[in-house]
């Protein structure tokens, strides 16, 4: 399956974060969250509550429930800023070309692009650096770089077809052959949140109850 458009080659970045869902620190999640103290208390005792297996109790140091519905959304939140980070790293224009890069992330999926590999190389490192911050890190074994556009067609990673694209340069942040669009936690909240509230009120009554 190819995809054919006139465009610059490009190289893209493509990785994801390991274990992120489990090594989401908690401090800085709880310090990026804008909301009021009430529910910051809420979430930060949701988030300590720890696992209890059979008679094995786990305490939870880091890291957010995987399958619960507000899990998405504080891993965004924990998130918020990198893009804009890569971004601002890079002067828009250079040797009168577009120098900004691409960047498109979906939870722990994550493709960047930019039409200079070196640059590029530089914009990893950057990410890592920046994930370090909130006790994250790229996974070695699903990070690598390959080209997007060579001869004037973008090629996906089906069949004979060697080199591929998550998303197209033509509207970056648009989804191509299924790949979801980027995500903020901005447009999330709407549909997430009112799975969140479900969620912590349903555990504020418990507490509550048990009292």
């Amino acid at each position: 399956m190819c995809w054919r458009g006139l465009h610059t080659p490009k190289y893209v970045l493509d990785t994801d974060i390991e274990k992120c869902f489990d090594r989401i620190d908690h401090t800085s999640l709880l310090a990026t969250l804008q909301t009021f103290p009430r529910l910051r208390r809420l979430i930060k005792r949701w988030l300590k509550a720890g696992i209890l297996d059979g008679e094995i109790f786990m305490p939870s140091t880091a890291g957010t429930p995987q399958g619960s519905p507000a899990s998405p959304l504080l891993a965004h939140i924990a998130l918020h800023g990198l893009e804009e980070d890569l971004h601002h790293s890079l002067p828009h224009r250079k040797h009168g070309l577009d120098w900004r890069p691409t960047v498109s992330r979906y939870v722990d999926a994550m493709v960047i692009l930019h039409r200079d590999a070196e640059t590029l190389q530089a914009l990893r490192t950057r990410t890592e650096t920046w994930l370090q911050r909130v006790g994250l890190q790229l996974k070695p074994s699903k990070t690598r770089i390959a080209q997007t556009l060579a001869h004037n067609t973008l090629r996906a990673d089906y069949g004979s077809c060697s080199t591929y694209s998550m998303v197209s340069p033509l509207h970056p942040g648009h989804p191509i052959m299924g790949i979801p669009p980027v995500y903020s936690p901005r447009n999330l909240a709407a549909p997430i949140a009112t799975s969140m509230m479900a969620s912590l009120t349903s555990i504020s009554s418990l507490q509550t109850g048990q009292r």
